[in-house]
């Protein structure tokens, strides 16, 4: 269970984008935070600068998705996720296993390899129907 970082003062946007967070169990980008958050009180510029305080504090995870290509946010869990992306409606599935956990062999002599990052794309089930008619 991850803990509201004691660094940060709780002010009632970092309070309801950390909560977000904490439910949701795949990343998200500012925009879609900015929607399920449904308070017009709270800016996208004021979720931008939460998540910018979050990632400083190492609260969130920040990863790129290729199709659209935009920012994604989740909470740090401290597990090794991959997903699978829609690139008609663009939900995210989470892999099962990392297909890389095994050795990374690079051909750059002393490459040290330190992350990865693994997106499959393809189309769900729901979306794969409506393509073929």
């Amino acid at each position: 269970m991850n803990i509201f970082p004691t660094s940060l003062k709780k002010t009632k946007a970092r309070v309801a984008v950390y909560g977000l967070l904490e439910k949701e169990n795949q990343p998200l980008s500012p925009k879609e935070i900015q929607s399920r958050l449904n308070d017009k009180d709270i800016w996208l510029s004021t979720i931008y600068r939460v998540l910018q305080q979050f990632a400083k504090t190492k609260t969130i995870v920040r990863s790129s998705s290729i199709d659209p290509p935009q920012s994604l946010y989740e909470l740090d869990r401290h597990e090794h996720k991959h997903y699978a992306v829609c690139l008609r409606c663009h939900q995210r599935f989470a892999l099962g296993d990392c297909p890389l956990m095994d050795e990374v062999h690079v051909d750059a002599k002393g490459f040290q390899v330190l992350e990865h990052r693994v997106e499959v794309l393809g189309l769900c089930a729901m979306c794969a129907i409506e393509v073929r008619g």
